[in-house]
């Protein structure tokens, strides 16, 4: 969707209220990333919602529009939730935020033992974009090339141990998610 749907936010906004789209609204928006930016308070307020489903796009949401730094908090929160889909979220969407949700490191790694496959590979991944902040996790991360579910890496669609390997390798680079 990107930046050249913008003009349609305003529609899409007004959805954010709608028991039936809101998760729908909030992915929307984040796939606008920072030009949807003034709807970040309206779907800050879908992280408490009780379906997982849409507390769990709010949180991508977030992530997506890359200036929602100020909810990095209320995201973390979400790390502990119930719904698999929300911790999911939550670690994926505190790995977009970079350097910005650093001080959540401890938090993410805890999920690198979660119950959930996919919650471990999002957390992995999160930790990859962290990069420097989280190189201390390394050996937790690598204990997952032996974990004996099968799961996507977040971002691609490559195999567990490429995703692995690509979050192991990005802990070690600065990048674009590291403060200077």
């Amino acid at each position: 969707m990107g930046s050249a749907a913008y003009k349609y936010a305003p529609q899409i906004a007004e959805l954010l209220t709608d028991e039936d789209s809101h998760d729908s609204a909030a992915k929307a928006l984040g796939k606008m990333g920072a030009t949807a930016s003034e709807y970040i308070p309206k779907i800050a307020k879908l992280l408490i919602n009780s379906d997982g489903n849409v507390s769990g796009s709010a949180a991508k949401a977030l992530g997506q529009m890359g200036v929602a730094k100020d909810y990095a908090p209320q995201i973390a929160k979400r790390l502990t939730d119930l719904d698999s889909n929300v911790r999911s979220s939550a670690a994926w969407a505190l790995g977009q935020m970079g350097a910005a949700a650093s001080k959540y490191v401890p938090e993410i790694a805890k999920r690198l033992t979660d119950s959930d496959s996919n919650v471990r590979s999002s957390a992995a991944s999160a930790l990859g974009q962290m990069r420097a902040a989280a190189k201390d996790y390394a050996p937790q991360i690598t204990k997952l090339l032996t974990d004996p579910w099968k799961f996507r890496h977040v971002d691609t669609p490559r195999s567990k141990d490429a995703g692995i390997l690509h979050s192991l390798t990005r802990l070690a680079e600065p990048g674009r998610n590291q403060e200077q």
